[in-house]
């Protein structure tokens, strides 16, 4: 039938991708599969469609025939919102807002925030959220370290690191904004700052 349809005309005349951005060109054309000029009725959208779904940017794909033997590929892709790493000398991944790595950082999205430990990912939008919130200690952190998979610490770019508690880090961080205005104790290189018991905030001059 496929060549019987060929012979009558029906085949590929164009493919239609919308919603690209960030992945490969290449990556979803042999994902894809659809040549110019091949038999149309032999192309298989839904085997189309789940190898499309399966590339590393893409979140959802839709592949369809269409009149005048156009394949129209359509795309949701994964907004990267951190990079993660498993831990300090690891390789960064991008990870997206439910915390599924995408593809290696490479380079790549380098303004993201960095999120280290196991676990970052799965609780990434706690800290992106407390991050979004306060920008002014955005700018200061090196990156955020998910601890023990229950809390997170913020390390500085000078060496400094706030540990917060496992719930509701806000209140925490506010009482450590609040001594920062007052003693500016985020400007110490290598402090530990200690917020994780509510109402309290005990500062050591320098790690160990």
């Amino acid at each position: 039938m496929a060549e019987a349809g060929a012979r009558g005309g029906l085949v590929i005349r164009d493919v239609l991708v919308t919603g690209r951005a960030q992945t490969e060109a290449e990556d979803l054309r042999r994902a894809v599969g659809a040549e110019k000029g091949a038999p149309l009725l032999a192309f298989d959208p839904v085997s189309a469609q789940r190898a499309v779904a399966a590339l590393p940017w893409v979140s959802a794909a839709r592949v369809e025939r269409r009149a005048g033997g156009v394949i129209a590929v359509a795309l949701a892709e994964r907004v990267a919102v951190a990079r993660w790493a498993e831990g300090p000398g690891a390789p960064p991944v991008l990870i997206d807002a439910q915390g599924t790595p995408i593809v290696a950082a490479d380079g790549q999205f380098d303004d993201l925030p960095l999120l280290m430990g196991l676990g970052a990912p799965e609780e990434a939008g706690t800290v992106l959220a407390l991050l979004a919130a306060e920008p002014g200690v955005a700018r200061r952190t090196a990156y955020a370290e998910r601890i023990s998979r229950r809390r997170w610490d913020l390390v500085l770019t000078n060496g400094a690191r706030v540990l917060l508690p496992a719930a509701d880090p806000a209140p925490a961080l506010a009482r450590v904004l609040f001594l920062q205005d007052r003693e500016k104790i985020l400007d110490t290189p290598r402090a530990r700052i200690d917020a994780r018991r509510e109402g309290e905030v005990i500062i050591r001059d320098r790690m160990p």
